[in-house]
């Protein structure tokens, strides 16, 4: 079923709720939107009530504001789960929606059952080089370009320098699952760094042969990985 949730800001975010159960919110990466979840839709509406969410300036959700943060898209998160009556949900997000999910774990950590965090990046300069070679170039081309405002602040978001704090962290206390693919854009070193903040304790599981993409590169095994986290750590969401 799809929804408008209609913020303070005057935004509209878009979402789809399918299926019944625990709650699971599923965040896309930078411009992408719902959709990019498609092969994981069937799997997970079966067993749980499953969120779709286009974050704002992506997909068909509108941004009221001239800016784009990790903070606004926290606060639309929280307003959703509130608008659906929900007080604990789990996060699977991806990249943007990985870092997004880590955020809002680390400043609401009463209301985040598990946390599934797919090629997240603490920081900019996480990335590779040749990655954050590639953003700055595109920046620099958007910045050229005076008619592309929305997607000049999706960039932005995505060349976030500190995306997540250290405190934020150290604030999350659910069970979490770090996933990236062995040839992410995400340099290893910094991923497991990322983890080993994390106090509740994380979970790591790296896709061997995969990129950035590993969600789309290996649909079943994702699913199955997930859905065995969510399962076996279900006593722990009290």
């Amino acid at each position: 079923m799809e929804k408008i949730l209609h913020t303070v800001d005057g935004s509209q975010i878009r979402y789809d709720v399918h299926g019944h159960g625990k709650p699971v919110l599923f965040l896309h990466g930078n411009h992408a939107d719902s959709r990019y979840f498609h092969h994981q839709k069937e799997v997970f509406a079966a067993d749980y009530q499953m969120i779709l969410m286009d974050t704002r300036d992506h997909g068909k959700s509108v941004n009221g504001s001239e800016k784009l943060t990790i903070d606004q898209i926290c606060e639309d998160i929280k307003q959703l789960i509130t608008h659906e009556k929900i007080e604990r949900v789990a996060i699977v997000g991806f990249s943007d929606g990985a870092n997004i999910g880590l955020a809002f774990a680390g400043r609401y950590p009463a209301q985040v059952s598990q946390l599934v965090i797919v090629s997240p990046n603490q920081r900019f300069t996480d990335l590779k080089t040749i990655h954050q070679l590639e953003f700055l170039a595109a920046q620099k081309l958007l910045n050229g370009l005076p008619f592309f405002k929305k997607w000049r602040r999706v960039l932005d978001l995505a060349m976030t320098t500190v995306a997540v704090t250290d405190e934020e962290l150290q604030h999350i206390s659910c069970p979490v699952l770090l996933m990236a693919g062995s040839r992410d854009i995400v340099a290893s070193s910094r991923l497991v760094h990322l983890g080993e903040q994390i106090t509740g304790g994380t979970t790591f599981f790296i896709a061997e042969g995969c990129g950035h993409s590993f969600v789309k590169q290996k649909p079943e095994l994702f699913n199955h990985c997930v859905r065995q986290f969510l399962e076996n750590t279900l006593v722990r969401d009290t």
